[in-house]
């Protein structure tokens, strides 16, 4: 068996850890001094659009680190390592902000920006969709229906944050389309 040399690349590390996981904790702390400021950055970034403090980046990528060993089985090109950690660190960056954003700290007019995938909402643009369920839903409605469309939970994870049965939050996410639904038909 031999120890891994410091300057080994990131593929002949990974391969020595599905060979030797014994090593799990000197190949992993190569890797994390390798790649701790790239990682750093992307989370930086993603934290960054959330207006969430950049301090939590470090415990970010430390997490990402300690899970590292269990993950890094799923990898199947070893020599693709430093996209296949830019994308853990993404995602799990995501599901931190999902837990520490509040509705209220997303300007509707910064959602496109920071939420692309979701372009319009019954063909209304953020903007538009916002303000017709702010005038037409209860506070609590509203609230729980941002949490669905905006920042993307399931109706599971909002009703064990409310307190809530997870029919009560897909029948508010159902009055909020018939909102939108009756102001298109208003228009026309």
């Amino acid at each position: 068996m031999n120890a891994p040399a410091p300057n080994s690349s990131d593929e002949e590390l990974v391969l020595h850890l599905r060979r030797w996981p014994q090593d799990e904790i000197r190949v992993i702390d190569l890797l994390y001094r390798r790649h701790r400021k790239p990682a750093m950055n992307v989370a930086t970034r993603c934290l960054a659009s959330f207006r969430i403090d950049p301090d939590h980046s470090r415990d970010i990528v430390q997490n990402v680190f300690v899970r590292l060993p269990r993950t890094l089985p799923s990898l199947r090109e070893p020599n693709r390592f430093s996209g296949y950690l830019s994308s853990i660190v993404y995602r799990t960056t995501l599901i931190h902000c999902r837990t520490h954003c509040r509705c209220d700290s997303v300007d509707p007019s910064e959602l496109d920006r920071v939420l692309a995938p979701r372009p319009s909402i019954c063909g209304f643009t953020r903007e538009e969709a916002v303000e017709v369920l702010a005038s037409r839903l209860k506070a609590k409605e509203f609230r729980i229906v941002m949490m669905y469309a905006i920042e993307g939970y399931s109706c599971s994870e909002i009703a064990d944050r409310e307190s809530i049965g997870e029919s009560t939050v897909r029948w508010y996410i159902g009055r909020a389309r018939k909102a939108l639904r009756g102001v298109v038909v208003s228009i026309k």
